[in-house]
């Protein structure tokens, strides 16, 4: 993550080419690094919940409404949106080998594996609380920490 420049308000994360993208008030906005000039903008509704994910040129963003969405990179055409979480989704998604792996905090407590071609649930793995880390993927294996002091090695 990258703290923002000049007067603009945002989190930036991940890489696409050159680029960056941004959130901020209820935008997702991918910026050139040249020129720092928006190379598309997605109005979202409510505000995105947290940093995107950048990963085989698609952009992948939770908003507030806990949909998950996903969008390409070079224009911002929306590949497909899901409401398959059911919690708040408080986490930067992680994308490795076309699956998605991201956490809630709501009392689901679920860490979810999501299809990042379709959207689609692939699995769900109730934890024992809040999930508020970015999952790291080594391998086979999906680690995410939760608010009960644990640490879990799932299968990706």
């Amino acid at each position: 993550m990258e703290v923002p420049c000049g007067r603009e308000r945002g989190r930036l994360s991940g890489r696409f080419g050159r680029d960056r993208v941004r959130l901020r008030h209820g935008e997702v906005v991918p910026l050139d690094t040249e020129s720092g000039r928006p190379r598309w903008t997605i109005t979202t509704g409510p505000t995105p919940a947290w940093s995107p994910a950048v990963s085989d040129g698609y952009v992948y963003f939770a908003d507030d409404d806990d949909r998950l969405h996903a969008v390409s990179a070079a224009n911002g055409k929306e590949r497909w949106k899901t409401s398959v979480v059911k919690g708040s989704i408080r986490t930067t998604p992680a994308v490795a080998r076309g699956v998605i792996y991201l956490g809630t905090n709501d009392m689901d407590y679920n860490v979810y594996a999501i299809d990042a071609a379709t959207g689609r649930l692939r699995w769900k793995y109730q934890a024992g609380s809040y999930v508020l880390t970015r999952p790291i993927v080594v391998g086979q294996v999906v680690y995410v920490g939760s608010n009960d002091g644990q640490v879990y090695a799932l299968r990706a």
